[in-house]
């Protein structure tokens, strides 16, 4: 199973214009996101913003990053591959998928052999303790 790349308030703008077929976006700056090896990916959000409010996004799976370069899959998580334009936004957030992927994959602390699940109550994420 690949697994799956975080990092924290990771933000870039697009670079290049981006059609919705492409397999590269170029951002304007890709040192702060993880460098995916074989197995590893990450997930960004693509957006606009519209009269101050964030619009048409789009998931996409990134695997590769080469310099300001990254090599994604298109419209992941039932989101449609989009064109964006110069100056639009590159985001990593914890989406959807990846809270399904924590819920269902237990934790155990090797200290106390306590074990843990995600669980979420009022959209709020936490690990309880099974």
């Amino acid at each position: 199973m690949a697994k799956q790349l975080f990092a924290n308030n990771e933000v870039a703008t697009i670079a290049a214009s981006v059609g919705s077929t492409d397999s590269t976006i170029e951002v304007n700056d890709a040192s702060g996101f993880p460098v995916p090896s074989a197995d590893e990916f990450f997930l960004l959000t693509l957006y606009r913003i519209v009269n101050a409010k964030e619009a048409d996004h789009e998931i996409v799976k990134v695997t590769g990053v080469s310099g300001n370069t990254l090599t994604v899959s298109r419209g992941q998580e039932g989101t449609l591959a989009r064109s964006f334009s110069v100056g639009e936004l590159a985001q990593m957030r914890f989406t959807a998928e990846s809270a399904a992927r924590f819920r269902d994959s237990a934790v155990i602390d090797s200290e106390t052999d306590a074990q843990y699940v995600l669980s979420s109550k009022g959209g709020i994420p936490y690990l309880e303790e099974q």
